[in-house]
């Protein structure tokens, strides 16, 4: 389960303008330690690598282009990192 804490922009009267940044977490509990987090937004899908500052890998979706379909990437998987 991810959790994502969003980085906002805002206009001069404080309304949210853009999506500037991501962050990822493990658990509600590490995500609440982010001085941006605004409340629990449920849980997430990350399309990229993605790992909690506490060191945890996350799971992640990426495309396979041979199978021409989604894949789950798992944390101990030995290709993580690779984004083809």
């Amino acid at each position: 389960m991810t959790h994502r804490v969003e980085i906002y922009t805002t206009d001069t009267a404080g309304n949210i303008v853009d999506v500037i940044d991501a962050r990822y977490y493990c658990s509600d509990e590490h995500a609440k330690l982010d001085p941006d987090y605004e409340g629990w937004n449920g849980c997430v899908d990350a399309f990229s690598p993605a790992q909690c500052p506490c060191g945890e890998r996350l799971t992640w979706y990426r495309w396979n282009y041979s199978t021409h379909d989604q894949e789950t990437v798992l944390p101990d998987s030995p290709n993580y990192w690779d984004t083809y």
